[in-house]
């Protein structure tokens, strides 16, 4: 629930509330006392929205009258700490230091992302607002505060060169520099050329959840003519183990789903099985869904499927672990490995879509 206090001597000399700019900040906030007062009190999406863009509005207006009294805008921790905000809300602003503009995004329990701006109104994210305000990057990592149940996103809509850049939502991937060569971002996909006898992990600057759900859309540019390439999605990674799900290419264009714990170089594998209506054609797409969820156990479950074709209902595979170590929060990734018997290569990854979520 937020509300907003109107406070006296706000206004500027044609009687207007102001709205100037604020430092970067972000928490999760409401506004004090009387005033307006929104409160989500159903669980329809449609409710669930309308609160976010209330919250929003009211997150403006609270930095208006904060802008009027004090010649200022504050980040959100100052304004908490200045009495202007408090409780409950999924609400983050920023602005560049000294910048007479800023950004304020909110989080819909449905998912949906609203943003509002100097200038506009609480918007929907689809369509284009402009956020220029900020830095891609800043207002990546802005989303990201606020986005839950979505944790990360990529729809890989940039070009880029040695690098995949910012993602929609978590910020900036990140990879050791040796990588570079082999990575760019063109035709709405993140690619990776993979060299045989090489593996390459991409991740994202996300926090560690204890259960999340990963989906990626992703094609290889080659069928490989001997070993086989393989594509990891890890849904859950603490320190150097992981649980995680493998898609294996083989040469005849089969194509094997499997669930794995990982820790330092060893793999166990859990179970697993060729998945029966695919015969992989260079290009193809397909989806793979993961989820890692719960502790002590920890239940793991995936499924695979061509992009176009329904997604199936029910996992195709699951399994329980205990393992000391990975029975708490962890971070998604991915990870690919062209086999070192593969002569026909560079093969390339085309990860089209990637989406994190708790679970």
């Amino acid at each position: 629930m937020i509300a907003v206090r109107r406070l006296a001597g706000v206004r500027n000399e044609d009687g207007a509330v102001e709205v100037g700019s604020f430092v970067v900040g972000a928490i999760l906030l409401g506004i004090v006392s009387v005033g307006i007062v929104i409160a989500a009190t159903s669980v329809v999406p449609y409710t669930q929205d309308n609160a976010a863009r209330s919250d929003l509005s009211a997150l403006a207006s609270a930095q208006s009258i904060a802008h009027a009294k004090d010649g200022t805008y504050f980040s959100s921790e100052d304004l908490a700490g200045r009495g202007y905000v408090s409780g409950e809300g999924r609400v983050a602003a920023g602005v560049p230091q000294g910048a007479g503009c800023f950004v304020a995004v909110s989080g819909s329990k449905t998912g949906r992302t609203f943003v509002a701006t100097d200038r506009a109104q609480a918007q929907d994210t689809n369509p284009a607002v402009d956020t220029s305000c900020l830095t891609r990057e800043a207002y990546s990592l802005l989303r990201a505060r606020v986005s839950a149940p979505v944790i990360a996103q990529d729809s890989f809509d940039r070009s880029e060169s040695g690098t995949w850049g910012l993602a929609d939502v978590a910020g900036r991937w990140t990879q050791p520099d040796f990588y570079a060569p082999r990575l760019s971002v063109a035709a709405g996909a993140g690619r990776i050329s993979n060299e045989a006898g090489h593996s390459i992990r991409m991740s994202l600057p996300t926090q560690s959840v204890p259960s999340a759900t990963v989906k990626t859309e992703f094609s290889v540019s080659k069928v490989p003519n001997a070993g086989g390439f393989t594509l990891f999605v890890i849904g859950r990674k603490a320190g150097t183990a992981d649980y995680r799900a493998k898609v294996f290419v083989s040469p005849s264009g089969a194509v094997a789903l499997d669930l794995l714990k990982k820790v330092g170089n060893v793999e166990t594998r859990y179970t697993g099985r060729a998945i029966g209506g695919i015969s992989y054609r260079a290009g193809d797409r397909l989806n793979l869904r993961l989820e890692v969820k719960g502790n002590s156990p920890t239940t793991i479950s995936g499924k695979l499927w061509k992009a176009g074709q329904p997604e199936p209902r029910a996992w195709q595979m699951t399994a329980k672990d205990r393992s000391s170590g990975l029975q708490g929060a962890g971070v998604a990734g991915i990870e690919s490995y062209l086999s070192a018997a593969t002569t026909n290569g560079p093969i390339e990854l085309a990860l089209h879509e990637y989406e994190v979520r708790l679970a």
